[in-house]
């Protein structure tokens, strides 16, 4: 506050209530009498006004859940502190002012909201596998390929020479692989 004009902080902590009584007694007294700090007190009321009256923004679930691990670090840290004090309570080992436990009251963040979308995911991913199948079965896509009983009559004049070359009374060396008897033998 100056000799003659109270300052922007002091008319807002005043109207919040955060000054002292001694202070606070000042700036009433002096705001009662000054025409230009009261106009500039109701337009800091004006201002709060206008923001109190705008909805809050969302935070945004990746920032929710740091701000969530932080205080959780800062909890097990504070309750670190008081364990290694050498048996004084929390009282005497925490000599500042804090404003206490950080989150006590937060719920935790839950697996509810990644569960059900990985969920549907998989149900997806299943139908669309077996509607797959079916359309591919009923199209014979599904089936193995079948190997045909061979002979050397099915195998055409190649074979047939082949068979020639070696005697005839042996298979051919490539048909004895196979376990095929060239012509019924």
């Amino acid at each position: 506050m100056t000799a003659q004009h109270l300052s922007v902080d002091e008319l807002a902590e005043a109207a919040e209530g955060l000054l002292d009584p001694e202070r606070a007694a000042r700036a009433e007294s002096h705001l009662a009498g000054c025409p230009d700090c009261q106009a500039q007190s109701a337009a800091l009321r004006e201002v709060t006004e206008t923001l109190r009256a705008e909805p809050a923004a969302a935070m945004p679930e990746a920032v929710a859940h740091r701000l969530y691990q932080v205080i959780a670090a800062e909890n097990a840290r504070r309750r670190n502190v008081v364990a290694k004090g050498n048996g004084q309570s929390a009282a005497t080992v925490q000599s500042r002012k804090t404003l206490g436990t950080f989150g006590e009251d937060l719920k935790t963040p839950t697996k509810s909201r990644w569960m059900l979308p990985a969920v549907a995911a998989a149900a997806v991913a299943a139908v669309v596998g077996f509607g797959a199948y079916v359309i591919s079965s009923s199209a014979g896509l599904n089936e193995p390929p079948v190997v045909a009983a061979i002979n050397s009559s099915d195998l055409g004049a190649q074979a047939r020479a082949l068979e020639q070359t070696s005697g005839g009374s042996q298979p051919a060396p490539f048909l004895a692989g196979l376990g095929v008897c060239p012509r019924g033998r």
